[in-house]
């Protein structure tokens, strides 16, 4: 029948239902630890779980394929926030150097601003990079976005480039 034997044929049905009847038992083990744990990963379920999964042969790759089929794997957090706006009202300067190539150190140096912290204690870092060596030429750590602090890790590159 459709070129396979009649003992391929029904082995996988056999196979399918067995799988179901195991999925079906690991899984009320799984939602049982959820309730108390709701965040807990898969692998630490399989700690967790190792004695009953292993009577039922359930070892750790079985037991992600059975979370991951019943949509029972964990979404991760947002672990970032989001810290630029750049649909902003404010003007908004025009990148000065498009399709400029540096060809050697000290010709073009670009400027960022890089939020680091958590809620409650947070400062902004402001970078002066050289574009062609990639070195850090000055910064400036602030707690609060003010023009004139932020200007400071500039006026640093100069001065320690002897420009200024």
């Amino acid at each position: 029948m459709f070129g396979i034997s009649r003992q391929c044929y029904y082995r996988a049905i056999w196979r399918t239902r067995h799988h179901r009847e195991v999925a079906n038992q690991v899984i009320p083990m799984i939602e049982e630890i959820r309730r108390d744990l709701p965040r807990v990963g898969t692998r630490k379920l399989y700690h967790m779980l190792r004695d009953p999964l292993s009577e039922l042969s359930v070892g750790r790759d079985k037991l992600f394929a059975i979370i991951n089929a019943n949509n029972l794997s964990i979404k991760p957090l947002r672990s970032y926030r989001m810290t630029t706006d750049s649909k902003h009202l404010f003007h908004k300067h025009k990148n000065l150097i498009t399709g400029t190539v540096p060809t050697r150190p000290e010709q073009i140096w670009v400027g960022d601003i890089t939020y680091i912290g958590n809620r409650n204690n947070h400062r902004y870092l402001s970078l002066i990079t050289d574009a062609y060596s990639k070195k850090i030429v000055g910064y400036k750590f602030v707690r609060k976005l003010k023009r004139r602090r932020l200007c400071k890790g500039a006026e640093n590159g100069c001065q320690k480039q002897g420009i200024c």
